[in-house]
């Protein structure tokens, strides 16, 4: 809104040709205080911007893979990211709209002291600090082993309280590893052979034939399985 209008526009004049769209300031018109906008900067002209801390893609990377997984296990739902002046924040919520089941933080200015990854509880306390990535995610990583543990249970039990246990062999396994950010190898990467990667879980509960608690040093892969299978189960 121009509150003295009048004062400046005999010093105002439009260009007659309306097609370039041009406004003609001539004169003290151009410096007239009552149609000059001023724009205060937030920061000098000098002074650059303040960065904003952010998770590189091979941070992500491991991060989202336990994140995946624990929402496959029924115990994470929704997530956040939040890249602020000082701290870049994933924060991990069980149920949408409340506060953060865990966060997840990356702190550069600690990278020298106490190290700048940091995993936080929902009260606030520290449940892990370092600067390996990885090494503070496995804090994490068993109550993953907690929730594959009560899923594998309740198969068990279902087995138990309808008498199936007896006739009923068992199999735990899994596909690969995702090398946890080790070795500074992509999580889903699946060209390096390392011992993250190919040592996978081969627990068998075979009742009447193998005794529990028992070891086998034995080299086996996933086309094993199936064939054996077939064969302690009579089938062809």
């Amino acid at each position: 809104m121009f509150h003295n209008l009048d004062a400046c526009i005999n010093n105002v004049t439009l260009s007659r040709e309306l097609i370039g769209g041009s406004l003609d300031l001539s004169g003290e018109g151009r410096n007239c205080q009552n149609m000059t906008v001023h724009i205060h900067p937030s920061h000098p002209q000098n002074e650059r911007a303040p960065e904003q801390v952010s998770f590189h893609r091979t941070e992500l990377g491991p991060i989202l893979s336990l994140y995946g997984r624990m929402v496959a296990a029924g115990e994470w739902r929704d997530y956040g990211i939040s890249s602020l002046r000082e701290v870049a924040v994933f924060s991990i919520f069980r149920r949408t709209a409340e506060m953060p089941l865990y966060r997840i933080e990356k702190r550069p200015k600690l990278r020298l002291k106490q190290g700048m990854y940091a995993v936080i509880g929902a009260n606030g306390q520290v449940l892990r600090r370092g600067q390996d990535l990885a090494a503070v995610l496995r804090v994490l990583e068993r109550k993953m082993i907690r929730a594959v543990d009560t899923m594998v249970g309740r198969v068990l039990g279902y087995l138990d309280e309808r008498n199936l246990a007896q006739d009923t062999i068992v199999l735990f396994a899994s596909d690969h590893g995702t090398q946890g950010g080790a070795h500074d190898v992509h999580p889903w990467l699946k060209k390096h052979p390392y011992e993250e990667s190919i040592r996978i879980p081969g627990i068998v509960r075979y009742p009447g034939v193998l005794e529990a608690g028992a070891t086998r040093d034995v080299l086996f892969g996933m086309p094993d399985f199936f064939p054996t299978l077939c064969g302690l189960a009579g089938i062809p």
